[in-house]
């Protein structure tokens, strides 16, 4: 459905990503881990087309995804960014605006009915007519993600979606995606830095190293080896209820806490 062929892209003379290459089945959820700065974002940015690859090819249903129009594009990708400014207008309109594709003359009974029902499923009824920027950053990021779901998408691409959420929310709020986006057939493609959770709510994980894909399979493929090549630490990965578990080993923290002077506090 999604196809990813040697992708290659450069910011001036940065060389960036390094000959990626994936495929994404129809709704499948994907996840994209790896330490900060490996590329996780600029791939995401190369998908929703805000960035050109210098090399490769990017193909969605057969079609080019470099070739398509911005309005074509809307209606494959939704995206939804780490970080937005929260604008002085209701939730409600906010996730509304997704719908703007479709309205032509004016809002249809459709359109509403859609948004309602993407708000129940994120349980965000009661914040309708609340201001954007009256939110908080957990309640506003799930705002973002009603917003491109209602644009019915065939990928829905998100950038740490769980970011501003505590552990709890963070698993309600993936459960709720997941099941929302299993109902509506959207393939997902998310960057996360847990891999725990990662693993708990992904069909598929995707290792980066150095802007170059490391792994690519189900959660599975995670083990010792793999997570040192990657993040470059020693862990334990254990079963924990049909799901691999990983584990940090106490010299790891204990040499976090060597950098401190002797100070016994982490360095800032």
């Amino acid at each position: 459905m999604l196809s990813v062929s040697n992708l290659n892209f450069q910011y001036g003379k940065t060389k960036v990503l390094h000959e990626v290459s994936f495929d994404i089945e129809d709704n499948a959820i994907v996840s994209i881990l790896g330490p900060n700065g490996v590329g996780k974002t600029t791939l995401l940015r190369c998908l929703c087309n805000f960035h050109r690859p210098s090399e490769g090819c990017m193909t969605i249903d057969g079609n080019n995804m470099t070739d398509l129009p911005i309005r074509e594009m809307a209606k494959y990708i939704g995206y939804v960014p780490q970080r937005s400014r929260a604008s002085r207008t209701t939730v409600f309109d906010s996730i509304l605006i997704g719908r703007r594709l479709f309205i032509k003359w004016s809002v249809t009974k459709k359109d509403i009915d859609l948004v309602w029902e993407i708000m129940d499923a994120l349980n965000m009824r009661s914040l309708a007519l609340r201001f954007a920027d009256e939110i908080s950053g957990g309640e506003f990021q799930k705002a973002q993600i009603a917003r491109a779901i209602v644009q019915e998408p065939r990928v829905l691409i998100m950038d740490e979606p769980t970011s501003n959420l505590d552990i709890a929310n963070q698993h309600r709020t993936m459960h709720m995606i997941c099941d929302l986006v299993r109902s509506k057939s959207i393939s997902t493609v998310m960057t996360m830095h847990d891999i725990n959770l990662a693993a708990n709510f992904s069909d598929k994980l995707l290792f980066m190293k150095d802007g170059r894909i490391v792994s690519y399979g189900d959660k599975w493929m995670i083990n010792e080896d793999l997570v040192k090549e990657v993040y470059g630490i020693d862990v334990d990965v254990i079963e924990h209820k049909g799901t691999p578990f990983v584990i940090p080993r106490k010299e790891q923290a204990d040499a976090c806490l060597s950098k401190d002077n002797g100070s016994g506090r982490p360095e800032a």
